[in-house]
This record gives C-alpha cells, structure tokens and sequence, in this order.
C-alpha cells in the first residue's frame, strides 16, 4: 500500500458542513500528526500572548480552542481558513471561535458514540453467531 492510499484509513477525511457567518464550512477531524502540530502552535501562541501581559490562565484556555479550530476549520473547497491559531483569535469574536470550536467536539463526540454503536453491535452479533453455532 502506498502512502496515499493510506492517507485516510480512519476518519480524518471526513469533514462535517457546519453553518457559521450564514455560510457553510466543514469541520474535519484532526488526526495524530495535527493534534501534535496543534501543541507545538498552542505553545508558541500561549507564549507570544503571555509576553504581551495577557492572563495566562486565559490565554491558555483561548489559544487551545484557537489552535483546534485553526486545524479543524475548512472552506466549501476543503482549504483551511486559518494558517494558525492566532489567525484564528484574530479573526473570530469569541463567540464564533466558541460555536466552532463546540461543533468540533460535537463531531468528534458524535464520532466517538457511533464507534461504541457499532462495537455494541458487533459483539452482540458475535455472540448470537457463537451460540447458534453451539
């Protein structure tokens, strides 16, 4: 297999149309290798933030949801919207970085019960095949 193939095996290519300014985006899910380059972002930014005088505890809870959304964040054409997080902080009110930053959760939730689901399901039919078999 080559790496383009395995490029999305799991669900980071999916991509969820979420409504936001009265246009429609996407929300994608992150993968390992983002949410590790969301740290390294998250760090710079809580970092440049904080040399300004800003209040830690607060820059620190901001520039986690700037950075998810920075990462998360998609046109209609599948391009991100912010380079990095603090492109993201300067250009959404609180509001908006909020209401995005809660619809990633959303997916990443709703993702997380459709597999257990799907796991429940599978198992109990496991177990039905085991016992007609017996």
């Amino acid at each position: 297999m080559d790496i383009a193939e395995n490029k999305n095996i799991g669900k980071v290519g999916l991509i969820e149309p979420i409504m936001v300014f009265g246009k429609s985006f996407g929300i994608k899910l992150l993968s390992v290798y983002d949410f590790l380059r969301c740290e390294i972002m998250y760090k710079n930014l809580v970092s440049k933030l904080t040399s300004q005088c800003f209040d830690k505890k607060l820059c620190r809870q901001v520039s986690e949801h700037a950075c998810i959304v920075s990462m998360c964040f998609y046109s209609s054409d599948k391009q991100r919207i912010f380079m990095d997080g603090f492109s993201a902080l300067s250009g959404l009110t609180p509001e908006e970085l909020k209401k995005i930053y809660n619809e990633y959760l959303f997916l990443h939730n709703k993702t997380i019960k459709f597999d257990e689901f799907t796991s429940g399901i599978l198992k109990d039919i496991k177990d039905k095949y085991k016992h007609d078999i017996n």
